[in-house]
């Protein structure tokens, strides 16, 4: 049997053929002609065992699939009389898809969408992803397909459908106002199962995003008008018209701004990772001056995700824009350094903590000590210069600090001798001199300045920036 290319009217056929199987009644006369058109240019007659098989066949040797699924075929036997073959399809079809082999998937899809009752779900995701295989091509047939199947498929779930679509839209930059998706009917004869449930929530989730573009493509244009630059040219209207057209806008985002938080709000007490619709709601909820409700947003999501490293960095961000009070910022920062020792806000941290009254100063020190513990620092003179100058204020104003201190350094002196300060790693091909001035200061800190590092080190190492360095460790010995 020859392939069979994937046109336009084997997809139209494959919608008619929707149309029918939804509506649970027989087909029209448009939809039965058409399906035999399709069918007597895919396969042969369907009632006779012999043909069916040697179709079936022909078919199977065109798709290549592992051992354990022609297995699984082999084992199953071929005989429709007793609803036998629609399992085999059903794995062949399968291979069909993970391969790609869309033409055989087409062909496989009329005789599994005789079994009505128990193939519509299958029928619908192979048709779904042939079709988007070019998006703008069948936009029309995808969405004839979604429209007719979220009002009146029985066993698929409406949200599933449309969530389906709303991923297909977002996917290919398809921004469609939600408004003109289908809507949504709820099956009352469906049971809620967990399954349901999530998708629910991602419906809602990713329906709200579509919902936040349009308030982000009108926020757009109310700063435009705001600034006193809308794309229309201004000095053809009167200042009034102005003034109404911004009003109009700004009551447009309130209520874009409403639907947005009556999707998304319950996402914060569901299980799973919400962060892109979560701090997109408190972006919404910022604009609108409701600063309470995105801390409290923030807050609940925390309790629910409390390892989660992006909502301690949210929080940061959220409370430095709006200046909140000291301490919540370092309790965002010491939650998100926890979690993350080798983030560079453990520089942003250091910068609070050492200003405060009295300042933690073991806890600095062993925040640094654990960040310059990866390999990410290994070579960044700004880090090491801080980390240097951390060491150098211990030995010089916290006396009492100074214990603390060597006992981070002992816990790490069998590693970083090699690690970072490894004799080979002076060559000035791959250490500038700022780092190389950095590294020797410190290990001459921790051991002493006749050390093999500095003393390496030394030999290539500019005269003004060897002298900088013993001048600072006699400070630290005069002290």
């Amino acid at each position: 049997m020859s392939d069979i290319e994937v046109d336009d009217d084997d997809l139209k056929n494959i919608v008619k053929l929707f149309v029918a199987l939804c509506r649970k009644r027989p087909f029209d006369h448009d939809a039965t002609s058409t399906i035999k058109t399709l069918s007597s240019r895919l396969k042969p007659e369907t009632h006779r065992l012999d043909e069916v098989l040697e179709w079936y066949e022909d078919i199977k040797l065109k798709v290549t699939f592992n051992h354990k699924a022609a297995d699984s075929l082999e084992n199953v036997k071929h005989d429709p009389r007793m609803c036998k073959m629609s399992v085999n399809i059903m794995s062949l079809l399968r291979q069909c898809v993970l391969t790609h082999r869309w033409s055989e998937s087409v062909q496989l899809l009329q005789p599994l969408s005789e079994e009505i009752y128990t193939t519509l779900s299958p029928v619908w995701k192979v048709s779904m992803e042939v079709m988007l295989k070019s998006p703008d091509q069948y936009q029309d047939i995808v969405e004839k397909m979604v429209r007719r199947l979220s009002h009146c498929a029985y066993d698929l779930d409406r949200h599933e459908i449309v969530l389906d679509y709303l991923l297909y839209l977002l996917s290919h930059g398809q921004y469609k106002n939600i408004q003109d998706l289908p809507g949504v009917k709820e099956n009352i004869r469906s049971t809620i199962t967990e399954r349901i449930s999530e998708v629910k929530n991602l419906y809602s989730a990713y329906a709200g995003l579509m919902w936040y573009g349009e308030w982000l493509r009108l926020k757009d244009e109310y700063d435009r008008q705001k600034d006193g630059s809308p794309d229309t040219d201004i000095n053809t209207l009167s200042s009034s018209f102005i003034g109404n057209q911004t009003s109009n806008l700004r009551s447009k985002m309130d209520n874009l701004a409403h639907r947005i938080s009556e999707l998304w709000i319950g996402l914060v007490d569901k299980t799973g990772v919400w962060d892109i619709f979560l701090y997109k709601l408190i972006e919404v909820y910022e604009e609108q001056g409701k600063l309470e409700e995105a801390e409290d947003i923030l807050k609940k999501y925390k309790e629910k995700n409390d390892m989660n490293i992006s909502i301690y960095k949210q929080m940061y961000y959220f409370y430095v824009r709006h200046q909140y009070p000291q301490v919540d910022i370092i309790n965002s920062l010491k939650g998100l350094v926890k979690l993350d020792p080798s983030s560079s806000k453990v520089l942003d941290l250091s910068e609070y903590l050492i200003v405060q009254d009295p300042p933690e100063i073991d806890y600095l020190t062993s925040i640094l000590f654990c960040m310059m513990d990866y390999s990410i620092w290994q070579n960044d003179v700004k880090t090491w210069t801080y980390f240097t100058n951390h060491i150098l204020q211990v030995f010089i104003n916290y006396p009492d600090n100074v214990k603390f201190l060597r006992k981070q350094w002992k816990n790490r002196d069998d590693i970083w001798p090699d690690f970072h300060f490894h004799i080979k790693s002076v060559d000035p091909r791959w250490t500038s001199q700022n780092l190389l001035e950095q590294k020797a200061l410190c290990c001459a800190l921790f051991n002493n300045i006749d050390n093999e590092y500095t003393t390496a080190a030394k030999q290539y190492l500019q005269p003004d920036y060897w002298l900088k360095i013993q001048n600072t460790l006699d400070k630290c010995l005069n002290t």
